[in-house]
């Protein structure tokens, strides 16, 4: 429907700009400190894999470890508890709808 297209469409660019949002459908931004773990180049949605570093990222080192900004973030907002949570796999059938 138009509507449904609409606000998806907002939601996109909204979400985009504002918190990395890969629009996967199955968004966790309010657990992982407002910041899109779909961004992870391996689409970890847990905590970082084990080749992590605070520095960078193990698959592309030019970009920092997503996780160790989502957990520098959390702790700046108070929000460490948030990452103890264990969340969902993604369904891929949701991949690109709203939220």
């Amino acid at each position: 429907s138009i509507p449904v297209r609409v606000f998806t469409a907002v939601e996109r660019t909204i979400k985009g700009a504002l918190f990395g949002c890969c629009m996967c459908g199955n968004c966790i931004l309010q657990e992982t400190a407002f910041v899109c773990p779909m961004t992870c180049p391996k689409g970890l949605r847990n905590g970082l894999c084990g080749g992590a570093s605070p520095d960078h990222c193990e698959v592309d080192p030019s970009r920092p470890c997503t996780w160790y900004t989502i957990y520098e973030r959390a702790e700046r907002l108070g929000r460490l508890d948030k990452l103890l949570e264990i969340n969902a796999p993604i369904d891929g059938a949701r991949a690109g709808r709203e939220t």
